[in-house]
């Protein structure tokens, strides 16, 4: 949860107002590097019926190298720079680089519950394009993760996979006080709702630029958090303005914008650019 100075909140109200997420021994052997770090890519095969060029590749990376023990969350950015579209699965698997009777290699950590690991959804990366999932571990493995005999961990999603370090001294980057503030318009919409207004706050010294394709649609639900980005294929993909410091302004979006993005009862929030405007649909 952000946190802000008395001061802070005082001059945020303000502007408000004035606007109309098997044991093995330890051995010392350097594990493959890091695929984020240096870019590798991998080539997928399309899912089966699904016709396209895949000529180029997809590729996963973690919004972090490093994490500390106790993350709860991790960010995958999913880049597909194919013809078509591509289709990940509803399950993720987390695994170790530890030593084996083969070697070494990545081994499957146990589920808490023993059963799969599920986003909740299937996400499709457009054709072109990219995206973010978010992965809650805190819901389907025991925190903090074991380091003692390894500190490289692997995210597998289907054919994808992105590698990351856990380390003690890997606290989580303390981000900069947000430049820009968002609220929703309203606390609650109805189901069916066709359009969402958020109203935008520039609390920073310099101007701020966005367009629609920098939004999304989060929604929450028991164990996990899906992200619908605006349509990239949208007349309106970019249009945007510039905010200039202190200043406010009222933008609507359309939610048919958002492809395959369907209201139901629930908690959700406009995304942009790391700040979150929450609201819920009865």
């Amino acid at each position: 949860m952000k946190r802000y100075s008395l001061f802070a909140l005082l001059v945020t109200a303000a502007m408000l107002t004035g606007c109309g997420e098997q044991e093995f021994s330890r051995a010392d052997h350097a594990p493959p590097e890091i695929g984020n770090a240096n870019g590798d890519t991998q080539v997928l095969t399309p899912p089966d019926g699904l016709e396209g060029a895949y000529t180029a590749v997809v590729y996963a990376r973690t919004e972090q190298e490093i994490y500390p023990p106790d993350v709860s969350e991790i960010k995958l950015h999913i880049v597909n720079p194919t013809d078509a579209a591509y289709y990940l699965p509803e399950s993720f698997s987390l695994s170790c680089y530890l030593q084996t009777e083969s070697g070494f290699e990545y081994v499957p950590l146990s589920y808490r519950d023993q059963g799969d690991s599920f986003t909740e959804m299937a996400l499709e990366v457009p054709a072109n394009g990219e995206t973010d999932m978010t992965l809650n571990l805190a819901a389907h493995y025991d925190l903090p993760l074991d380091i003692a005999d390894s500190s490289q961990f692997r995210i597998q999603i289907g054919e994808l996979s992105a590698d990351f370090i856990i380390s003690e001294d890997g606290a989580m980057p303390v981000q900069p006080q947000e430049q820009m503030i968002m609220e929703a318009e309203q606390e609650s919409y109805p189901a069916g709702t066709k359009e969402i207004t958020v109203r935008l706050i520039n609390a920073g010294d310099s101007d701020y630029t966005f367009t629609n394709e920098d939004f999304g649609i989060e929604q929450f639900g028991d164990g996990f958090v899906s992200m619908t980005p605006f349509s990239k294929d949208s007349p309106a993909a970019q249009n945007g303005m510039t905010l200039a410091p202190d200043a406010c302004e009222m933008w609507t979006l359309t939610l048919s914008d958002f492809s395959g993005l369907e209201l139901q009862t629930g908690e959700y929030a406009v995304y942009l650019a790391g700040i979150e405007a929450r609201f819920t649909v009865r």
